[in-house]
């Protein structure tokens, strides 16, 4: 039927960015998470389209400070898919 459920709190817009992150982090999972080092990232570059940048993308909404706030911002979203990324390979090790 072509639908689409959402399966954590995070705007729509950032649906394919989260798919993203999630293909490139099973595809190069030794080159990303390295054991759990961050410091292998060094910069995250997201292209998108305009109007999920203005509901989601605007630098402004980089520092959310309330739920709904957090599920308005790329960039905490990414961050936090990342971010269980490490800790879960950080469990593995």
């Amino acid at each position: 039927m072509q639908m689409h459920f959402k399966l954590g709190l995070y705007e729509h817009q950032s649906a394919s960015a989260i798919d993203g992150l999630i293909q490139m982090i099973s595809q190069h999972t030794n080159e990303i998470l390295d054991g759990g080092n961050s410091d292998n990232i060094s910069k995250i570059k997201i292209t998108s389209y305009e109007p999920a940048y203005g509901i989601i993308g605007d630098p402004a909404k980089r520092n959310p400070t309330t739920r709904q706030s957090a599920d308005h911002s790329m960039v905490y979203i990414l961050s936090s898919v990342l971010r269980k990324a490490f800790e879960k390979q950080e469990h593995l090790a």
